[in-house]
């Protein structure tokens, strides 16, 4: 179809085109698998072309050397420069090219993210006092994560998992994780009692935090490892790579970053410097300043800040029933809106998001959209089957093969006229030996009248067309054809070529080409002469793979047949997900009813059909990895924590926060894709994170439901909203991203910790006050075990005046006070 080469067409009253403003021109290339020479050498040219076209249509340097660039002289002698002609190149790798550049800049700024969490948590454990400051075993719990980074990556790799671009989060999840779990484990030994031996701090701790931590990663773990049976390779190989990482976090956390805790521990404990630990510490004064009034100044809390914050007023405001009932109800209508905002989720992914929004490629784009309208569509292949399996030459089975080119032509969804399929043009070729031609010029038709054109001559008698009286050319192995003395071509046998009808008798010359086929006797040979010889069999000759891998194929080779063949046609261009998995279905069912070689033989194939078999199944993959995460978090929770109200509590909230990203998604411009599915399955693991602890906490807790709520709150408090606040300042830094699979990582991360955080310190305490299960058995602070006896101890609740005119703040489910003047940070 002329519209399917030619756009922006003109056309005059009578409706002549008179002009047009682009035509497409389609170059195909030799491919392999990834890294195999053929494969990188069409890269390369690929690379070096669109160098020529413009230094802007690839990656700076390029990717390649070539005619075009090389890296010691930089332009080369190839060049491309014209005043009237604009060129637009679209290659099969400029998608790939243009990702691996956006990753790469977005890569830093992950790397910037992560490095504020470092940072953050360095100005969070390194205080303002030189014993009680933790810089050194800061660091210690980042490397451990780090240890479980290089972990993962090394060992998954080394099973021979492959990466893929969104493993590229994989760190900062890893990093997120394993700073959380070092937040609780701190915020548990600070909790302890400074009487006790650091064999008993760190017994008492690892028997509070540890149970904590190890909810949250062994649910983390169960949920990645039962996503490895997704059928979606990038969730997969994903979900490999996280388990590792999120078993050796845990790993790291309970073996090396414990041992730190008990060097540090000791060095508190004997009093020297933090970070110079052969240092002890002589005087009061503080390291920050060399004025003893600086203690005063910078000293914190017990327990800092944060904690006093909480303390003082955060739990007090939580207190009056009315107001946790409104806390109730704002969170349930918010999860009412949000499910009504994924309702309107639809699948959808174009190929064109991996593009960056700056880059040269979207000028093809656009105007491939402006002027070729619905016939920019992409294009499709038909395979059918090897020989052995489908003899082409018997005239059934030719028959077969040009319904074939018929059905998918008339299939709904492509475009008209566009199928170009082999069998009709070699048939023509064949066919137009008996057809009478007119003279075209006076150097080949001897007379002005007319003529057959297997017998039209020139003036000195030599056959016009000798192709339809003889055998394919001779050649050299090189391809070059080969001459007599005479300096005349030299050919094959002589034969006239004919057509049969379908009981394999010869027809008559100028019959119509409709009901005709191939002799079968000499349906291979003259095919390789099409191929060979005919521009129009040259046109598609690479749509052959021949048995017999040969440049110039003898009579023998040619006889053993073809491994497979294809034909191509265009679809129209459809834009919904759901309109590409039926134009997919629909072409493979219509393949399929041509009967072309047994079941699954002979079908369609274009590189998109990846894209639309992620769509066919996301849905499902979605349902079923998310089921199958929550059903691990069920098991997983209730199992260590041994409270079946508490974790269904704690499914609740994860519920609520992966229905509120699901809304946000909708909100925010988001679709159903493989990289939003991996970061709802991340969802699950992080919100359990922030409710576990808290649900834990509570259930460690004695006295009233409140009370309980107070202690979940101020004991767990500090911990999460740390280990949140961390990770959201650093996704921060992704907000300007510009990768398609950073800014959904951005995104989505953004609603994980605002949710997750809001649900876990907000939601979960409130319902928990009201409805949260029986406590545990008490714990023995200073033996390390449950015991059966512990009385509860008696809390009373501070009048409000109490709170408002002394310096301390006694809140129910806390029995110290928070005193804002003490030295110690």
């Amino acid at each position: 179809d002329v519209q399917a080469v030619f756009g922006g067409i003109e056309y005059d009253a009578a409706g002549n085109i008179v002009s047009a403003k682009a035509v497409k021109v389609v170059y195909q290339m030799n491919d392999d698998e990834s890294g195999e020479p053929i494969e990188l050498a069409s890269a390369a040219f690929e690379d070096q072309m669109n160098y020529m076209i413009g230094p802007d249509w690839t990656l700076d340097p390029p990717i390649s050397e070539g005619s075009a660039w090389t890296r010691d002289g930089g332009e080369g002698p190839v060049d491309f420069e014209s005043s009237s002609v604009d060129l637009y190149p679209e290659t099969h790798a400029a998608i790939g090219v243009q990702l691996r550049g956006s990753i790469g800049g977005d890569v830093s700024s992950l790397t910037i993210g992560i490095m504020l969490i470092i940072v953050y948590a360095l100005l969070v454990l390194a205080r303002c006092h030189p014993v009680r400051s933790q810089a050194l075993l800061a660091l210690a719990g980042i490397a451990s994560c780090g240890l479980a980074i290089g972990v993962s990556y090394g060992l998954t790799t080394g099973f021979g998992v492959p990466l893929n671009p969104v493993v590229n989060v994989l760190p900062f999840i890893l990093l997120g994780i394993g700073v959380d779990d070092m937040f609780v484990l701190l915020n548990s030994l600070e909790a302890t009692d400074d009487d006790l031996s650091v064999e008993e701090k760190i017994g008492q701790t690892m028997g509070m935090a540890g149970v904590s931590i190890t909810v949250t990663s062994l649910t983390d773990m169960f949920a990645f490892l039962l996503g490895v049976s997704s059928s979606l390779p990038a969730l997969s190989d994903f979900c490999i790579f996280a388990f590792i990482g999120i078993l050796f976090d845990f790993f790291f956390q309970i073996t090396f970053f414990a041992g730190w805790m008990v060097l540090d521990t000791r060095r508190q404990k004997a009093n020297r410097i933090d970070g110079f630990p052969f240092i002890k510490r002589t005087t009061d004064t503080v390291a920050c300043c060399c004025f003893p009034s600086c203690g005063r100044i910078f000293a914190a809390p017990a327990g800092g800040r944060l904690r006093w914050f909480i303390t003082k007023f955060y739990v007090p405001a939580l207190q009056p029933a009315a107001v946790r009932a409104i806390v109730i109800a704002v969170f349930f209508g918010l999860f009412g809106f949000m499910a009504y905002a994924a309702s309107n989720l639809e699948q959808d992914f174009d190929y064109r998001w991996f593009v960056p929004s700056g880059a040269k490629l979207h000028e093809t784009f656009e105007l491939k959209d402006e002027w070729y309208g619905s016939y920019s569509g992409p294009p499709v292949w038909v395979v059918t089957p090897d020989s052995e399996v489908f003899d082409y030459s018997l005239i059934p089975e030719q028959g077969r093969l040009d319904n074939l080119a018929q059905i998918v032509q008339e299939n709904e969804w492509i475009l008209p006229s566009s199928v170009t399929a082999w069998y009709a043009l070699y048939r023509e070729y064949v066919w137009e030996c008996g057809q009478v031609v007119a003279p075209i010029n006076t150097t080949c038709i001897a007379t002005n009248a007319t003529c057959l054109k297997r017998e039209c001559t020139d003036a000195s008698g030599e056959l016009c067309y000798p192709y339809c009286s003889f055998g394919k050319v001779q050649r050299s192995s090189t391809g070059e054809p080969l001459i007599d003395a005479n300096n005349n071509t030299l050919r094959g046998a002589a034969l006239d070529k004919y057509l049969v009808d379908s009981e394999g008798n010869a027809l008559p010359d100028g019959i119509p080409v409709e009901g005709s086929y191939l002799p079968p006797a000499y349906f291979w040979s003259w095919l390789d002469q099409f191929l060979s010889d005919d521009p129009r069999g040259a046109a598609v000759a690479s749509n052959f793979v021949w048995r017999a891998d040969s440049y110039v194929r003898s009579e023998a080779e040619v006889a053993r047949g073809i491994r497979g063949a294809r034909f191509r046609a265009v679809y129209e261009d459809i834009e919904k997900a759901q309109d590409q998995i039926d134009s997919m279905t629909s072409l493979r069912s219509d393949v399929e009813s041509a009967g072309v070689g047994d079941e699954n033989a002979s079908y369609p194939y274009m590189f998109a059909y990846l894209f639309y078999e992620q769509y066919a199944v996301i849905v499902r993959e979605a349902i079923v990895n998310l089921v199958l995460a929550l059903t691990a978090v069920f098991f997983i929770t209730l199992l260590v924590m041994g409270n079946l109200g508490a974790t269904l509590l704690v499914l609740l909230c994860v519920l609520m926060v992966d229905v509120d990203i699901l809304g946000l998604m909708w909100l925010w411009d988001l679709t159903i894709d493989s990289v939003t599915i991996i970061n709802l399955v991340l969802a699950i693991g992080l919100t359990v994170d922030y409710s576990a602890h808290v649900a834990h906490a509570f259930l460690m807790a004695q006295g009233t439901h409140l009370e309980r709520m107070n202690h979940a709150l101020i004991e767990m408090g500090t911990a999460v909203i740390h280990g949140a606040f961390s990770t959201f300042l650093a996704v921060l830094v992704l907000a300007g991203a510009d990768s398609y699979i950073f800014t959904v990582f951005f995104k989505q991360f953004f609603g994980i910790c605002l949710f997750g955080a809001t649900h876990g310190l907000v939601f979960l305490p409130v319902v928990l006050s009201f409805i949260g299960p029986s406590a545990s058995e008490p714990f023995d602070k200073q033996h390390g075990k449950r015991t059966q006896d512990e009385p509860v101890q008696e809390m009373t609740k501070p009048s409000h005046a109490d709170v408002k005119e002394t310096r301390t703040a006694n809140v129910p489910g806390t029995a110290a006070a928070i005193s804002a003047g003490q030295q110690d940070v």
